[in-house]
């Protein structure tokens, strides 16, 4: 296994499994810090998993990894409040010589689908579109270091580039240049041809079924493009426009610091519209991308993102009508109303402030 990123106090290794040319399922294996952290996200990402196969027929556009299990530490320390978990000492036995030295120690860690990075020749495409166009071998030598074998592509809609005089591209050099978890803003998605209108729609979707119907906020969640899962999978969705001669895929990850939303009373529903709103507006991030955003922003200057922000915005408040048919309390369909307030006025009064 080779390690495939970090955050916070966990550390994430994947097999590297099969090649470019496949679309098969592999595992990753992200190591916990504590049972708490390793227990609750594998609690919040088994409930998103088992109410998106319930609550629409079609599916959705957004992909969710599935869960291949929860493992603890050793037999001894067998956590009696989960009688189901499977014994973790024969899969640790199976996964410890895998690893590198230094972290062959049994812990708390979920097992999850692999999200399949982008192929060879997509990579390339991006370093040569958007790097400053250095000579081949730099370019070579980028996509031959083995850590840049993992990119997954952030689609951050809330943000656009600069325009530095000589145009707006990567000026870095060759060896700090990575493309695991690459952010592609908007204005290289158009350049790329890429749907950006499809994605905010699809983010909208998930955004509205993971706070109304899962109940959590969303907080930490990431969305990245990727290979789309095998084409005979029935449970494939959202194949987008390709990146070279890649279909793309976007995926929904990470639900370890979501927090889960009390609607019952007026404290519990202000509080809910706050966290939703700060989510969207990326202040919850907790990495590299909390200066940017996934979600498209309001009363921007450049007319294509106003324009997204109202796509993105009408599907947010379509998706979350239907999550909320059948809600008892009138109030409650109100809440998504007030969380695009709340993100409207919250920018506004940013920009007043100058």
């Amino acid at each position: 296994m080779i390690g495939h990123g970090s955050g916070g106090k966990t550390t994430v290794w994947a097999d590297l499994g099969p090649s470019e040319t496949q679309s098969l399922v592999g595992l990753v294996l992200k190591r916990a810090p504590d049972a708490w952290s390793a227990t609750s996200e594998s609690w919040t990402h088994a409930h998103v998993v088992s109410l998106s196969q319930s609550f629409s027929k079609d599916g959705f556009r957004v992909n969710i990894p599935f869960q291949a299990g929860l493992l603890y530490p050793d037999d001894s320390e067998y956590p009696k409040y989960l009688p189901n978990l499977p014994s973790g000492k024969s899969v640790w036995a199976d996964i410890l010589p895998r690893l590198p030295p230094g972290v062959q120690t049994p812990c708390w860690a979920l097992q999850n689908e692999r999200i399949m990075p982008i192929p060879y020749l997509a990579r390339r495409m991006l370093l040569e579109k958007f790097w400053h166009g250095g000579h081949p071998r730099e370019i070579n030598s980028i996509l031959d270091r083995r850590q840049n074998d993992h990119c997954l592509i952030r689609p951050l809609l809330g943000s656009r580039r600069p325009n530095p005089p000589g145009g707006a591209r990567d000026y870095r050099p060759a060896n700090v240049i990575s493309l695991r978890d690459y952010a592609l803003r908007v204005d290289q998605m158009e350049a790329l041809d890429l749907p950006t209108a499809e994605y905010a729609c699809a983010m909208a979707e998930m955004l509205a079924f993971l706070v109304w119907v899962a109940r959590i906020d969303a907080g930490g969640v990431k969305f990245v493009l990727a290979r789309q899962r095998s084409l005979a999978s029935s449970h494939s969705h959202s194949q987008t426009r390709a990146l070279g001669s890649c279909p793309l895929a976007m995926w929904v990850l990470d639900f370890g610091r979501c927090q889960h939303l009390n609607f019952y009373d007026e404290e519990g529903r202000e509080e809910t519209v706050k966290l939703v709103a700060e989510t969207v507006l990326g202040r919850n991030q907790n990495d590299s991308s909390s200066s940017f955003s996934f979600y498209p922003k309001p009363h921007s200057r450049v007319p294509e993102d106003e324009r997204l922000w109202r796509v993105f915005k009408d599907r947010f408040l379509q998706a979350s009508y239907v999550a909320l048919f059948h809600a008892e309390e009138e109030i409650m369909k109100q809440l998504p109303g007030r969380v695009v307030a709340r993100i409207e006025g919250r920018i506004r009064d940013q920009q007043h402030r100058g």
